[in-house]
């Protein structure tokens, strides 16, 4: 199980791009927060185009919703997937690159907003 104290440091080896973002959020661990921080990084990668990065963020997204606290899993619901999924929805082409698990947060998200 990834805890939160493990999440910037894992976060920051494996997506060295998202380092200069978790650098400025200081010494707190809110996983709430650095979800936002991916949210934004994520959403800049598909502004520039760079599929291959936003592909490996999708991958971290999708392990941290399965490995996560309990905490981590429902920070990376609610904000990321809600954020990123806003930027790309059903009939984006990388819609197809969300896993089921992302996918089945996005649904989730959607049925939430029609209710």
């Amino acid at each position: 199980m990834i805890n939160e104290e493990d999440l910037y440091p894992l976060l920051g080896n494996r997506l060295p791009g998202l380092q200069a973002e978790i650098n400025n959020m200081g010494d707190s661990v809110c996983p709430y927060k650095l979800a936002a921080f991916f949210a934004v990084y994520t959403k800049r990668l598909i502004a520039a185009r760079n599929y291959r990065e936003v592909k490996k963020c999708f991958s971290e997204a999708e392990e941290l919703s399965r490995n996560g606290c309990p905490t981590i899993k429902d920070a990376m619901e609610n904000v990321y997937v809600f954020s990123v999924s806003n930027t790309i929805g059903r009939g984006h082409k990388l819609y197809e690159e969300f896993s089921s698990l992302l996918k089945e947060g996005y649904k989730h998200q959607v049925d939430v907003v029609r209710t």
